[in-house]
């Protein structure tokens, strides 16, 4: 059993796959997580299966994804036609200060409601920073390149460092910690991190997308 499996199996997700079911898929190209993460979504509402290369299309893919003011636009046209409702929650650069407003906002968006008998899921497709040496300049001044990456965070439950060894151990003195799932589409699989780590990558764009009732 993985370790995502295991994690699901206790006590740190509610036991209801079909309202909390959401489905992963690995990029197909070096650059396209963002068309990677918007089919997820989409395979999310709609349940039917969809390629890469039209959703692609549809959000305005065009060999990268930062995203501008017109590839927003049909992002958020596409959620809904896909019977999704979306607003973007913020969009900076990662070289300005970290807005912690910002951040504890979105993750009260996607915490989950236990006392409610059928919580409302959100996700957030996140543009995280991630940094490479553009290969052309690494020889002269080492600039880096800020070529971001995109995934996705759902399902945030607040839990006890006491459930999970791993975790207990990354959040040493921290009785409970906001653990969340993350889909990224550079992986096979999704796996679970803490919302703070997750932050700590410096989030440059948030998209925040449910289920329309």
């Amino acid at each position: 059993m993985t370790r995502a499996h295991r994690l699901e199996s206790e006590d740190q997700l509610p036991r209801s796959p079909d309202l909390y079911w959401f489905p992963h898929h690995t990029q197909e190209h070096g650059m396209s997580c963002a068309p990677a993460c918007a089919r997820m979504i989409a395979e999310w509402m709609t349940k039917r299966l969809w390629t890469e290369k039209v959703v692609a299309k549809a959000i305005g893919w065009n060999g990268s994804y930062r995203p501008s003011y017109a590839q927003k636009k049909k992002l958020t046209a596409f959620v809904h036609r896909t019977g999704g409702r979306g607003r973007w929650a913020w969009s900076h650069c990662s070289f300005e200060e970290r807005n912690l407003e910002n951040e504890r906002a979105l993750r009260d968006d996607l915490l989950l409601d236990k006392k409610a008998k059928r919580p409302k899921m959100r996700v957030a497709m996140l543009l995280v920073a991630a940094y490479r040496c553009n290969a052309r300049l690494a020889h002269t001044a080492l600039t880096p390149v800020n070529v971001g990456h995109w995934l996705i965070a759902r399902s945030i439950r607040r839990v006890s460092t006491e459930l999970d060894s791993e975790v207990r151990a990354s959040t040493a003195g921290t009785p409970m910690v906001d653990l969340a799932v993350v889909h990224d589409p550079a992986f096979t699989e999704p796996y679970f991190e803490t919302w703070d780590s997750l932050c700590g990558r410096v989030i440059d764009s948030a998209f925040v997308i449910e289920k329309r009732a």
